[in-house]
């Protein structure tokens, strides 16, 4: 009821609505915002260097800082006229992009977000509708595809890593594709995508978090998963739902851990070869195990944390040994792993 009102976010991510009223008939509108307080950008002066809509931007990211980063949002640059819809999809991948351009398997979809343009070829903010968490020290690939606009990218001779004390950006190829991701093999590169990071270090964000950060390996039913639910994310004196799938019994043992970089039996990830589980890695050091049944080649774990703040901040690791005895001489592979950050909302 005040003009021009102001006021202090703490980091994280906000529906703010506006209600309006006559005292006939009221009217409102919600819209999500992100409270960040890092952003790393690339340049903006891409020319006519585009995809076709559905097209893919590919880069890695290294995340040199010694703690997570959380990506709440991106920018993206886009052909589309003012207050055009920009729908964008963000996928993960270890280490690098290169070579895993037809490899659908090697990705795992982290965030989906919706904005509207700012222009063409301006940077255009896209809030992500969860946070993704980059964990410190680690190395990404990072493929952002475009739903129903034309991206820009930058060409060969701009194609200039960006850094900040956090996060280097090394780039990178531009697809072309209208069969879905990771179908198409013609690359052009190298190519810098024109965008940008929005983040907050894990010593400063509030808000849980949960999703993918390795690889699992293949069973007779493929690669099991690991799949939060929707807007899903740990937090205090709640219970998160992860679904487990390709499971050929519909059971399998999650393990919950605090590391993901050591363990009892060595250095994390772990080689299982000489367990009998080939091309297997182990990439948690559990702390517990639980077993878990469902049906129809999934199964459901649920993780209730108590209301405690001491937990608030803590990183969790998840990975699910799925019972697989047609597979190899152990009979069972890994799935896919996922780090989740507490937090107390």
């Amino acid at each position: 009821t005040v003009p021009n009102p102001t006021f202090n976010f703490g980091p994280g991510g906000y529906g703010v609505t506006l209600t309006v009223f006559n005292g006939c008939r009221t009217a409102s509108v919600t819209k999500r915002i992100t409270a960040v307080t890092n952003s790393l950008n690339t340049a903006y002066n891409a020319s006519s260097n585009l995809t076709q809509p559905g097209g893919i931007l590919m880069f890695d990211a290294n995340v040199t800082a010694t703690e997570s980063l959380i990506v709440s949002a991106v920018d993206v640059s886009v052909l589309s006229p003012l207050d055009n819809p920009v729908d964008i999809e963000v996928y993960l991948t270890d280490a690098t992009w290169v070579g895993k351009e037809v490899q659908p398997d090697a990705w795992r979809k982290v965030a989906v977000g919706s904005a509207r343009s700012a222009g063409a070829n301006i940077a255009t903010k896209v809030v992500l509708d969860r946070p993704i968490l980059l964990l410190g020290g680690k190395r990404y690939g990072i493929a952002i595809r475009y739903l129903g606009v034309h991206p820009y990218y930058m060409s060969s001779t701009n194609t200039v890593p960006v850094s900040n004390a956090d996060l280097a950006l090394t780039f990178g190829a531009a697809v072309n594709t209208t069969n879905g991701p990771f179908t198409s093999a013609t690359l052009n590169q190298p190519r810098s995508w024109c965008g940008g990071l929005h983040y907050v270090k894990q010593s400063q964000w509030a808000i849980g978090s949960l999703n993918w950060f390795g690889n699992g390996c293949a069973g007779s039913l493929g690669v099991p998963r690991l799949t939060p639910g929707t807007r899903q994310r740990l937090v205090l004196g709640a219970t998160t739902n992860t679904t487990i799938s390709n499971l050929p019994l519909s059971a399998g043992i999650m393990l919950l851990g605090f590391s993901n970089t050591s363990s009892s039996f060595g250095p994390l990830p772990l080689d299982l070869t000489v367990f009998g589980m080939p091309n297997c890695f182990s990439r948690v050091d559990p702390a517990t195990t639980s077993f878990v049944l469902g049906s129809n080649n999934a199964a459901v774990y649920a993780l209730g944390l108590p209301n405690n703040p001491s937990l608030a901040g803590i990183q969790l690791y998840m990975q699910a040994l799925a019972l697989d005895p047609a597979t190899n001489a152990f009979g069972g592979v890994m799935s896919d792993a996922a780090v989740g950050l507490v937090g107390i909302y």
